[in-house]
């Protein structure tokens, strides 16, 4: 089933001031899995807009007309599909509100973490706390030395070497999935052929 445009269309113009000129057409999101990637940046982004209003996607979508029509935007939080777009909702909506002023009492934890500008996009460090060692395992002896840069570096390398693998392995999963696409296409292709050019052989073949 297709979510008809003019019923939608219908909701969102008895509910949202879509036309008023002195604060704008408001933001409107469609829950969608061909839409863009949800990250941190976006989260962000979002957290700046005076008001937000998250459609949540079910059945098979929404008419394509409503989308063009009110300019709204189709956005992803990963590449699979749900029954609904309520979870992907709340996974937005969570990730934004975190960054509101005073949303979270210590403000840091959202400066500093996998992502954010000060960690230059990347993954964050490994964390450790007590006890000093656990099942064989010891804290690392330079975060208990006390020497702030030489702690700092390790951290930077640390956030470096995760980012690094994440993406390695992240890229060789792409590039399989669209290598074995790409064989498979190329595959479809030559039977396809094959079948054209054994029916016109049948057909121009005399009896």
């Amino acid at each position: 089933m297709i979510i008809r445009a003019d019923v939608l269309g219908q909701c969102i113009e008895d509910n949202l001031e879509i036309n008023n000129v002195e604060h704008g057409r408001p933001k409107i999101i469609l829950t969608s899995p061909r839409g863009q990637h949800f990250n941190q940046q976006m989260a962000r982004n979002l957290s700046q807009q005076k008001e937000i209003n998250i459609i949540c996607n079910r059945s098979e979508g929404v008419d394509q007309r409503f989308i063009h029509y009110y300019q709204i935007e189709e956005v992803s939080i990963g590449d699979y599909v749900l029954l609904g777009g309520e979870s992907a909702s709340l996974v937005m909506i969570e990730s934004i509100v975190r960054l509101l002023p005073n949303a979270i009492h210590n403000t840091m934890a959202t400066i500093e973490e996998s992502f954010s500008d000060t960690m230059e996009h990347s993954l964050e460090y490994d964390q450790y706390t007590k006890p000093v060692s656990w099942k064989g395992m010891e804290v690392p002896e330079i975060l208990r030395s006390g020497h702030h840069q030489q702690i700092a570096n390790w951290r930077k390398e640390s956030s470096y070497l995760k980012t690094k693998l994440r993406t390695e392995k992240c890229n060789t999963a792409f590039f399989a999935t669209q290598t074995n696409n790409i064989q498979e296409g190329e595959k479809s292709i030559k039977i396809d052929n094959e079948q054209q050019n054994r029916s016109y052989v049948e057909t121009k073949t005399p009896k």
